[in-house]
């Protein structure tokens, strides 16, 4: 497979990025992540392949991601993130979502689990860690689950999930 080489070109002005989550919002996942390793090949004035900078641009999104989420089990989250490299932009739109519908301070965790029926299928967890009354919280995912989520789950691949864990 040939590799997708990026030219010298003039620079006209630094391109600027923002790393906060509401900045990533209705991003392309696979075409954005692309798109954004040329982006940064070319603000840098360097011929750089976008095939050898996408695995930096990853471990940069997972490490932005460490900032929003608190990971369980670092090694699994950080390995299943890796493997599953488009959920990235997802992740910071639910993260903002979340804080949308839950409160500007509401903790959010990454968990993988593994289906006990099926250890094929693995899926990354988004757990919104509420001390709201099961009441609360369930009419809250609810609405977050028809205002947003499944529309937007297609995406995902059956590779994400939200839910709420009290505390």
């Amino acid at each position: 497979m040939g590799r997708l080489t990026v030219p010298d070109t003039p620079r006209l002005a630094e391109p600027e990025f923002s790393v906060r989550p509401e900045a990533c919002y209705g991003q392309g996942s696979a075409s954005y992540t692309a798109h954004a390793s040329e982006m940064i090949a070319l603000s840098a004035g360097q011929r750089a392949s976008v095939e050898d900078n996408a695995p930096t641009f990853a471990n940069r999104k997972v490490q932005i991601l460490q900032e929003f989420y608190q990971f369980r089990d670092h090694t699994l989250v950080t390995s299943f993130l890796h493997v599953n490299s488009f959920l990235g932009d997802l992740l910071f739109e639910a993260y903002g979502k979340a804080q949308e519908y839950f409160g500007s301070n509401t903790p959010l965790a990454l968990e993988v689990f593994t289906d006990p029926e099926n250890q094929a299928h693995v899926e990354l967890f988004v757990l919104i860690l509420t001390n709201l009354s099961p009441t609360d919280a369930s009419s809250l995912l609810a609405r977050l689950d028809q205002e947003w989520w499944l529309e937007a789950s297609g995406s995902a691949r059956n590779r994400l999930n939200i839910d709420v864990e009290f505390m």
